[in-house]
């Protein structure tokens, strides 16, 4: 099963470079070096506040498994720093075709670079990038353990929509 493709293309930042990982999968060099990536990027500080099944350390996964699991649910974009082409983290996001299509994200950010505006500064252009899309309902879900997550997400004009017992779900609007 393939994701439902995001309407989203590959955008840039101020410091940061957000592609598909779909094309560097297809390339087994390309996908050699990403996996030595993120060996190390995907701790478990990291994978933390992500649903079990997301925590490859919970689950015994290896980081290729990971990625195969990653990509057959979601359109997977990989995030660089423009500077050094250093892997920042990435960007994952989910389509649904409610009545107004809903583009769920999530991000995950090296523990190296938290605190440095990084995940606002990849939301914020998210939103740009997925305006040209609108109609569109953008929608993000915060670990209660996560409150600096929120902060993105309110920072960038979400509100709170919805909760549930350990997650908040942060929604915007996008209109056309």
């Amino acid at each position: 099963m393939t994701p439902h493709p995001a309407p989203i293309a590959d955008f840039a930042t101020e410091r940061l470079s957000v592609v598909r990982w779909a094309p560097i999968l297809c390339d087994p060099a390309q996908r050699r070096a990403l996996e030595d990536e993120l060996d190390t990027l995907l701790s478990a500080g990291v994978l933390g506040d992500l649903p079990p099944s997301m925590q490859r350390q919970a689950t015994g996964q290896t980081v290729s498994a990971w990625i195969d699991d990653r990509a057959v649910e979601s359109d997977v974009f990989v995030l660089r720093g423009l500077n050094g082409h250093e892997l920042v983290g990435l960007l994952i996001l989910n389509t649904t075709a409610d009545p107004v299509p809903s583009l769920h994200l999530g991000y995950l950010l090296d523990q190296a670079v938290w605190g440095r505006g990084y995940a606002t500064e990849l939301v914020c252009g998210l939103l740009d990038v997925a305006q040209r899309a609108a109609p569109l309902h953008l929608i993000g879900g915060v670990s209660r353990d996560n409150p600096a997550s929120a902060r993105v997400l309110q920072k960038a004009g979400s509100t709170l929509e919805q909760a549930t017992d350990d997650t908040d779900f942060y929604a915007c609007a996008l209109l056309a």
